[in-house]
């Protein structure tokens, strides 16, 4: 449980070797078809819990137990992606993107940021920089957008020095430029 937590932090990759982690466990555990009971024992052979370790008629049953595993683990994470994280990142305003006072302007984090982000965290720590470095955007923009949010509900009536950007990016804020037609 706690390697399939850790892995779910891995978009697609972590959820697909999670899955994958059970597979030897389920196909190597003995299921009742391989119990053996005192009486039928013979004292040539080695039993644990009273199962035959070399019982190989109850392999149909592991391989259903297995593809069992592998749909659940499917569900759970279609109905924890596209349910409940669109559902909770949905309600907040702050996971969802909004910056400053204005709660109804939401912007993603710009492609070429994220890109930038993958090859410098590549640069740093290879592949697991890059696979950690979308996750570690993300917090910061969110560190970034919590305070922005703080900052601006301790001082209401001052505006903020920085206005939302193209992009989500943050730039100084200035004077509105005159029209140059005649």
């Amino acid at each position: 449980a706690a390697s399939t937590f850790f892995l779910s932090f891995i978009p697609e990759l972590g959820a697909i070797v999670a899955a994958c982690l059970p597979i030897p466990f389920i196909l190597l555990t003995p299921t009742e078809e391989c119990v053996v009971h005192k009486h039928l024992q013979d004292n040539h052979h080695t039993y644990y819990d009273d199962t035959d370790p070399t019982c190989v008629k109850d392999l149909p049953v592991r391989f259903q137990h297995v593809i069992v595993a592998i749909i659940g683990f499917m569900a759970i994470k279609l109905v924890i992606s596209n349910i409940l994280s669109a559902y909770l990142i949905g309600r907040n305003r702050i996971l969802a993107g909004a910056v400053g006072n204005n709660q109804e302007e939401v912007r993603e984090t710009h492609g070429v940021l994220v890109m930038f982000a993958v090859v410098f965290f590549g640069k740093v720590w290879g592949v697991v920089g890059m696979l950690i470095s979308v996750p570690v955007i993300s917090v910061v923009r969110l560190t970034l957008n919590m305070g922005a949010m703080k900052a601006s509900a301790e001082r209401p009536d001052e505006e903020s020095p920085f206005q939302v950007g193209e992009g989500g990016g943050r730039t100084p804020k200035s004077t509105p430029s005159r029209s140059l037609q005649p």
